[in-house]
């Protein structure tokens, strides 16, 4: 059932079942709108899991296109950097619709390096993210983590990361304030947020010199990392106790309305003192569910490491890189929304900044010793 005014999307969907329940329940959990992403109250974030409303909504933009264009352009990028080698899991004349993706014993070479440089002379750039850190997909053009290696890891290894200082947002804000290659990391492990070792807020690079700044990249995403309790399946050894409906409401006889608060992670003690977003009331949906990756690199950035952890916004920020191309980070895309529910919310907007990675382009190509890099990422992504 879908009913809409001029503002407001109200979204009637079926929930997983409870533990207790003998029948599937179903309830109101999309309340949005459509020009701010929030609540006509201001109560509600939008709800961007357009797949798990069983109505067959779609983000307003397609997504199809770009990544047509996309994958086009790595697969041309493929037979004219690498002819046909064997450096990939099938051969180029593979007529299916994928990026080209590298052999696990050639993957570096998803990694941008100067042309005609030797091993080791590429040996600091690979450095940079080390091998146990590699995303599940890393081996594929398509991955965001092996173009940030390749930006910030040549970058850092090459002293360059000052090229970014002029960098701002559309606000006029600088987005790289300490953009010294000794105070970068890539795949940087937040340990001060109560989360359990294997499953710590990692963050994609970040800058930390008395001021921090967690930077969050993106590539051919259509979305945000969302809370996983809510996608917990009924044969998972945790559902009994972390299941989660999406709402931030108590259940399965927690005390706590979260189920991760239960487990001692600390986000909602924090997420009051950064938003508007009370701790000590309801929330359906759970603010937290579409904008969770936000929060967290924000808390990575806002949150003081040193012990006991405390809030402390005015000396960090979040930087959101993407690709300009992508209809997800465009009016009416998921990433968006994402973006925007989060922003509305925060008690000092500033603290989430975002920039393209065709300005971080621009910006570099002002260097004559980075035109091998940028004309490499040229041919590549198509900044």
């Amino acid at each position: 059932m879908l009913w809409r005014d001029n503002e407001v999307n109200r979204v009637l969907v079926p929930f997983p079942k409870q533990a207790n329940d003998s029948t599937s329940k179903k309830r109101t959990i999309l309340l949005f709108c459509r020009n701010t992403g929030c609540g006509p109250a201001r109560n509600l974030p939008v709800c961007l899991d357009w797949g798990r409303t069983g109505l067959n909504l779609k983000p307003p933009t397609p997504t199809s296109d770009y990544l047509s264009d996309l994958f086009a352009r790595f697969r041309t990028y493929r037979l004219g950097t690498f002819g046909d080698s064997d450096y990939f899991d099938r051969p180029a004349s593979d007529a299916q619709k994928r990026p080209p993706v590298f052999k696990l014993l050639h993957v570096d070479k998803n990694v941008l390096v100067q042309p005609g440089s030797s091993s080791v002379e590429q040996s600091p750039v690979m450095r940079t993210l080390a091998r146990q850190k590699r995303h599940r997909h890393f081996a594929s053009m398509r991955s965001s983590q092996a173009l940030t290696q390749s930006v910030f890891g040549n970058l850092k290894v090459g002293k360059k990361l000052d090229c970014l200082l002029d960098l701002q947002d559309e606000n006029g804000l600088n987005l790289f304030p300490i953009a010294a290659s000794d105070a970068c990391s890539l795949e940087h492990e937040i340990d001060y947020l109560g989360e359990a070792k294997r499953a710590q807020t990692s963050v994609d690079v970040m800058f930390i010199k008395g001021y921090r700044i967690a930077v969050e990249c993106k590539l051919a995403e259509d979305k945000f990392g969302v809370c996983s309790r809510p996608d917990l399946k009924d044969d998972d050894p945790q559902y009994l106790t972390d299941f989660c409906d999406g709402s931030y409401t108590v259940q399965l006889n927690r005390a706590e309305r979260c189920a991760l608060t239960s487990k001692r992670i600390r986000y909602w003690e924090f997420v009051p003192q950064l938003t508007s977003w009370s701790a000590d009331v309801d929330h359906v949906p759970c603010p937290l569910r579409p904008t969770y990756q936000i929060i967290r690199n924000l808390l990575a950035a806002c949150v003081s490491p040193m012990p006991p952890a405390t809030l402390d916004p005015p000396n960090g920020h979040v930087v959101v890189i993407f690709d300009d191309r992508n209809p997800a980070f465009r009016q009416g895309g998921q990433a968006h929304y994402a973006l925007l529910a989060t922003k509305t919310r925060l008690k000092d907007p500033s603290r989430l900044r975002k920039c393209s990675w065709q300005q971080i382009a621009a910006a570099m190509r002002r260097n004559p010793h980075l035109v091998w890099l940028t004309d490499a990422l040229h041919l590549k992504y198509g900044f």
